[in-house]
Parts: C-alpha cells; sequence; structure tokens
C-alpha cells in the first residue's frame, strides 16, 4: 500500500477462455505485491476463475474507479457487471464474450489516458469473440493504438527476463506476412525497439531510484520510532523502579507507624497496671497535687511576710515613747486575742 509503487490494471481476457483462471493464479505470485493492483471485469467471471485455479483472493470490491484509494488497500476488483449475471459458455466464441473483453479493455485504456494507471496485463483475448463484440480492428493492437492516440510505428514486444523480441508483423495471415516483411518495417521495428528498451530501461532505473530513496526514508523512520519505542521503554522502566522502591519505603513506614501505635498503647497499659489509675484519674490527681503544693507555697510565703512584719514592728517600737509603747503593746495584745492566728 503505497504511492511509491505502480498501478497496474489487470483484465481477466475472455471469460470463455482461460484468461480467468490464469489471473487467478497470477494473483497468488508474490510478485504481484510489488504493484498496486486493480482487476477489471465481471465479478462472477472472476469467481469461476477462481473455483478452477483452486485459489481465493483478498480483494476490495468496487464498482467505480473513485472509489480506490491505494494508501490505504493496495489491491482492488473493479466490478464492471452492473448487475448482469452472463452464463459464458468455456471454449465458445460469442458477442457477449467479445463485448465483456471491450469493456474492460477501453476503461483501462481510458484511465491509462488519465494516468490513473502505469500498465495494463491481461489474459488471452479471442480476436473473433473481439470482432463479433464490435472491434472493427483485426486486434486488439490497432485498438490500444486508437485509443491512446498513437500516430507513429508501434508493435508488439514479448519480454522474458533481458531477452526482447519485436514484431514486423502481428495477427495477419500467414499469406499475408510476406507483403509486410519489407526492409523499411524490419528497420522501423530495430529503431522502435532500441528506443522503448532504452526508455523502458531508464524509467525502471529512476523508478527503482525512488523505490530505493523511499524504502531508505522508511528504514529511517522506523529506527527513529525504534529508538523512541526503546527510551520509552527505559523511561517506563525507570519509573517502575521508582515506583517500587516508594512503594517498599510506604509499607516500612505503615509498618513503624503500625509498630508505634502499638508500643504507645503497651506503654499506656503498663502505666495503666502499675499505679492502679485510669488515665483520667490520673489526670485529675496530678491536679489536687499540683494544688495542695500551690496552698503549701503560698502558706509559707505569707508566714515569711509576717515575720518580716513583727521583726520591723520590734526596731520601730524601741524608737517611740513608753506611753505610744504601752498603747501599742495594749492594741497588739487585744488584737491577737481577737485574731489570734495572724498574731502567731
Amino acid at each position: 500500500m503505497s504511492v511509491n509503487k505502480i498501478n497496474i490494471a489487470i483484465l481477466l481476457g475472455d471469460p470463455s477462455g482461460i484468461g480467468p483462471e490464469l489471473v487467478s493464479k497470477l494473483l497468488s505470485e508474490q510478485i504481484t505485491n510489488k504493484a498496486n493492483i486493480v482487476v477489471i471485469g465481471e465479478k462472477n467471471i472472476f469467481e469461476n476463475g477462481n473455483k478452477i485455479s483452486g485459489k481465493s483472493h483478498n480483494l476490495k470490491f468496487v464498482e467505480d474507479f473513485n472509489e480506490i484509494n491505494f494508501q490505504d488497500v493496495n489491491r482492488y476488483f473493479l466490478d464492471i457487471s452492473k448487475g448482469k449475471n452472463h452464463n459464458y459458455k468455456l471454449s465458445e466464441c460469442s458477442k457477449e464474450s467479445g463485448e465483456s473483453v471491450l469493456s474492460a479493455l477501453n476503461l483501462a485504456l481510458d484511465l491509462a489516458k488519465e494516468n490513473k494507471i502505469h500498465a495494463i496485463n491481461f489474459g488471452p483475448f479471442n480476436k473473433t469473440s473481439l470482432k463479433l463484440g464490435g472491434n472493427k480492428y483485426s486486434d486488439e493492437l490497432h485498438l490500444m493504438a486508437e485509443k491512446l492516440d498513437v500516430k507513429n510505428f508501434f508493435c508488439e514486444f514479448n519480454v522474458i527476463d533481458n531477452f526482447w523480441t519485436a514484431r514486423v508483423t502481428s495477427h495477419i495471415p500467414i499469406k499475408e506476412v510476406p507483403d509486410h516483411v519489407k526492409k523499411e518495417k524490419i528497420i522501423q521495428a530495430k529503431e522502435k525497439f532500441l528506443q522503448l528498451k532504452e526508455n523502458h530501461e531508464k524509467s525502471i532505473n529512476e523508478r527503482n531510484q525512488k523505490v530505493l530513496i523511499g524504502e531508505n526514508r522508511v528504514k529511517q523512520k522506523e529506527q527513529n520510532l525504534n529508538n523512541k519505542l526503546k527510551e520509552t521503554n527505559n523511561t517506563e522502566r525507570s519509573l517502575d523502579t521508582i515506583r517500587n522502591n516508594l512503594s517498599q519505603q510506604l509499607d516500612v513506614v505503615t509498618t513503624k507507624q503500625d509498630e508505634l501505635g502499638k508500643l504507645k498503647k503497651k506503654h499506656i497499659e503498663q502505666l495503666e497496671s502499675i499505679s492502679q489509675l485510669k488515665v483520667e484519674d490520673a489526670k485529675q490527681q496530678l491536679i489536687e497535687n499540683l494544688k495542695d503544693e500551690a496552698r503549701a507555697d503560698a502558706m509559707a510565703y505569707i508566714k515569711d511576710i509576717s515575720e518580716e512584719a513583727k521583726i520591723n514592728a520590734n526596731k520601730i517600737t524601741k524608737n517611740i515613747p513608753p506611753r505610744i509603747a504601752l498603747f501599742n503593746a495594749i492594741r497588739h495584745s487585744r488584737c491577737a486575742q481577737l485574731f489570734p492566728s495572724r498574731v502567731n
């Protein structure tokens, strides 16, 4: 499936002959994968050829060439039956067979003129059926020349690997051959042969070069994709390692938290067992002890102040007149009687 491949139309040939069977066998050859293929003909004729050959093919069937997209699929069958299902008799010439062949051939030639296909391959034609079907020429070659607007010399070539032959005459009765084998026609055939062979080889070399460039680009893209995929895999492995480490650390933290909780609970149980007190009771007892300690500190502080006051009072008493001292002594005595706890 590539736009770099050439597009080849394959015609089934005469439906009453061996053409459909040969085309079915040809499609099984690996070499056909090197091109974009569109088989042109009637669907039932192709299926009959498959039955005889014992082959099956994965072709996408369409009824219009505009439905073909070689970037998606590289094998199509262009069905020209338009709903008819004619039963062609094998080994019999007929008008229907000739019409079927001419319909497929004319369509293929039109597609070639529009450069939608680059070559036409076909099974054997029957000249009698072609004439019955409406061909006004002695063979298909002259029909092709007319459809393709060929005005100069043309002839058939036979090619097997590097062995090429050019015909001086073609498809004429034996008795007419001597009249056509002339020096001028031989030279024309030779010149045409050499010219076409040179053009063909040049075209093949250019196309092979384009294909090679395209293949190198594809290989480079594949290499880049493989490198990116490798980097992505390495990154994913690194992330997996980090995830595993974090998961292990989290498990350790969780385990430590559980152990700490258990240890704390154990210590509390030990303290409760030793003191025989509940936590709330221990808190209340601690508060009461703090209160008692605070009271004791406060009383000691008050006593210190009282003692200091007595000492200061005695010092002052020594320096005042006797009457005042006597008065203060009497007052102090009364105060002691009224508030004994404060005086002591």
